[in-house]
């Protein structure tokens, strides 16, 4: 996963699109179980192990083709 300087405001209204919010679907499949622990990493300045743990989730067909969208609205 790559480093950006997005910020929080900029993040939200990402995630408020339907693409976003499919994605946040995507990766609560397991009730949201794995979500969570990356952003307690990532809050604890884990990002790699956070992304680590979700990288699995992010790299399916749809949930790709997701994040393409949603890189190319920044």
């Amino acid at each position: 996963m790559q480093q950006n300087n997005m910020d929080f405001a900029s993040m939200a209204r990402l995630l408020a699109t339907p693409e976003g919010k499919r994605l946040i679907a995507l990766l609560q499949q397991d009730g949201g179980k794995t979500l969570q622990q990356a952003m307690a990493l990532a809050a604890a300045g884990k990002a790699q192990e956070a992304a680590a743990l979700i990288r699995p989730l992010t790299q399916t067909g749809e949930a790709a083709e997701l994040l393409e969208k949603l890189n190319g609205r920044r």
